[in-house]
C-alpha cells in the first residue's frame, strides 16, 4: 500500500497492476482511492480494471460501493472517473447525483456527468435534464468546448427518449448563433428529427434546408 503513495507514477501503476492482478475485496476498497490519481493515465486504468473486475460477481459490490463513494466525493478526478465508470456499468442509483455535477466548476465533470446520465438512460430523469438545459440555455455566455459537449450529451439523451417536451428548446439550436458550439447544435437537429420521425414539420423542414444550403462561414445566421 505505500507504493500508491509513491511520488513517482511508475511506481504507482506497478502497484495498481498488483492489486488487479491478485484482486481481493479490500485491496479494492484500497485501490478505488486511485481513481483520484494525480496522473490521467493511472485513474483511467484504474477505472478500466474495475469495469472488467465487476464481471466477477464477488468482486462486483465492492467495485460499486467504493465507487459510488469516490463520486459522493469532492475531487473531481475521482468525480470523472467514477461518473464514466458507474454509468458503464448501469447504476442508476447515481443518477440524481449525476444531476448535481452538471454544474461542476471542472469541464471534466461537467462532460463525464452528462456522458453517465445519457448512458444510463433513465426516463424518470427527463424533466429534470430538460429544467437545466433550460437555464443553461438563457445564460447569455458563450459555451466552452465541455459546455458545448455536455449539452449534446443531454439532448442526445432527451432525443432518444424522443420528449416532445423539448422540442421548443432544440429549434432554439439550429439557426447559426454564435453562442452555441457546434457539437450541441448538432445533437438538437438530430434529436429533433429523432423525437418527430415519421412526422411532417414544414417550418423546422425549411429552417433545415437553409443549413443545408448554408456555404457561409461562422457567424453568419
Amino acid at each position: 500500500e505505500g507504493a500508491f503513495q509513491n511520488a513517482d507514477a511508475n511506481v504507482r501503476r506497478v502497484a495498481i497492476q498488483t492489486y488487479t492482478t491478485l484482486p481481493t475485496p479490500d485491496r479494492l476498497q484500497t485501490l478505488s482511492l486511485r481513481l483520484n490519481d494525480p496522473h490521467p493515465e493511472l485513474r483511467g486504468l484504474v477505472r478500466e480494471s474495475f469495469y472488467a473486475l465487476s464481471k466477477d460477481a464477488v468482486l462486483d459490490p465492492v467495485v460499486r460501493q467504493s465507487s459510488i463513494a469516490i463520486l459522493a466525493g469532492n475531487d473531481w478526478r475521482g468525480q470523472e472517473q467514477a461518473a464514466m465508470l458507474l454509468a458503464a456499468l448501469d447504476e442508476k442509483s447515481v443518477a440524481p447525483r449525476l444531476l448535481e455535477l452538471l454544474d461542476s466548476p471542472r469541464p471534466e465533470v461537467e462532460e463525464s456527468s452528462a456522458w453517465g446520465l445519457k448512458t444510463l438512460n433513465i426516463p424518470a430523469m427527463t424533466a429534470s435534464v430538460l429544467a437545466y438545459l433550460q437555464q443553461r440555455t438563457e445564460k447569455n455566455v458563450a459555451y466552452t468546448p465541455s459546455t458545448d459537449h455536455q449539452v449534446a450529451h443531454l439532448f442526445e439523451f432527451l432525443g432518444r427518449q424522443k420528449m416532445v417536451e423539448a422540442i421548443p428548446l432544440m429549434e432554439k439550436y439550429v439557426p447559426k448563433l454564435g453562442k452555441y458550439g457546434e457539437f450541441s447544435r448538432a445533437a438538437a437537429v438530430w434529436s429533433l428529427g429523432l423525437i418527430q420521425e415519421g412526422t411532417v414539420n414544414e417550418a423546422l423542414a425549411a429552417t433545415l434546408m437553409v443549413r443545408v444550403l448554408d456555404t457561409a462561414g461562422r457567424g453568419v445566421v
